[in-house]
Order: structure tokens, then C-alpha cells, then sequence
């Protein structure tokens, strides 16, 4: 993890409520970096990079600026890679005949 997106998550973590940021901010994953533009922020999901860009596009500028110390154009899109599934282990049980 970068300093600039430790920086960006610690500013985000005491603005936004403990369920948003759970929710919607903690989840991006940076990819690239600001100084190349667009900073891309990759979403878990594409309804995740929707709501995120409609409700929290803004703060996430201010916040993103406070970071790096100057603007930052950043997109914020879904994650192409697919999701990894996380199953638990089937219980093994004695088998009894």
C-alpha cells in the first residue's frame, strides 16, 4: 500500500460513517499511479463504481488532493478481474457404515 492511498483511507475512515466507509470506500483498490492520469480506483463491482461515482465522487477528490498534495484525476471503474469465490471447507465427518 501506498503512503499517498494509507494517507487517502486514514482521511476517509474519520469522514465518512464506519458503514460507508466499509461499504463503498474501504473495498477500491488503487491501481497505477496519480501521477499518470487517470488514478484509477477499481470497484468490486460495476454497481459499486456506479453508486460510488454518483454519491461519493466529490469527497473522494477533496480527499484523494489532501493526500497527494495537488489535484488528482481519478476514475473510479469495476474490477475486471473476477471476483475469487471464498468457500469454507466441507466439515469432514467420520463415515459410519
Amino acid at each position: 500500500m501506498t503512503p499517498l492511498w494509507t494517507r487517502f483511507l486514514e482521511a476517509a475512515k474519520a469522514q465518512f460513517s464506519p458503514g460507508v466507509y466499509d461499504t463503498w470506500i474501504k473495498p477500491l483498490r488503487p491501481t497505477g499511479s496519480p501521477d499518470h492520469a487517470p488514478f484509477t480506483l477499481l470497484a468490486p463491482n460495476g454497481f459499486a463504481a456506479d453508486w460510488i461515482n454518483k454519491q461519493y465522487a466529490a469527497q473522494l477528490a477533496e480527499l484523494l488532493e489532501a493526500a497527494a498534495g495537488a489535484p488528482v484525476h481519478f476514475v473510479v471503474l469495476a474490477d475486471p478481474s473476477p471476483p475469487i469465490p471464498q468457500f469454507a471447507a466441507p466439515a469432514l465427518l467420520p463415515l459410519r457404515l
